[in-house]
């Protein structure tokens, strides 16, 4: 599975460094992590959601973490 397009722009306008890893395809992100042989903490996997004014935020998460909605309501202010 290849990068989607809005997170390397993302990661690209950040100037977050990374690296993309060829592997089987697999189901699940920590399976590809397996795969390709990385610990499932090195592996990212991007979340989309959606909040009350229409927007989709997105977040990059570990392959072996879940997001946090409180977390996230936490970090931007809404409740």
């Amino acid at each position: 599975m290849g990068i989607a397009i809005t997170l390397k722009e993302y990661f690209n306008n950040a100037i977050i460094h990374y690296n993309t890893v060829k592997h089987r395809r697999a189901l699940t992100l920590l399976n590809a992590s397996c795969s390709a042989h990385l610990p499932a903490e090195e592996v990212a996997k991007a979340v989309v959601l959606q909040n009350k004014e229409g927007d989709y935020p997105m977040a990059s998460v570990p392959a072996n973490s879940r997001l946090s909605l409180t977390a996230v309501n936490n970090l931007t202010g809404k409740h």
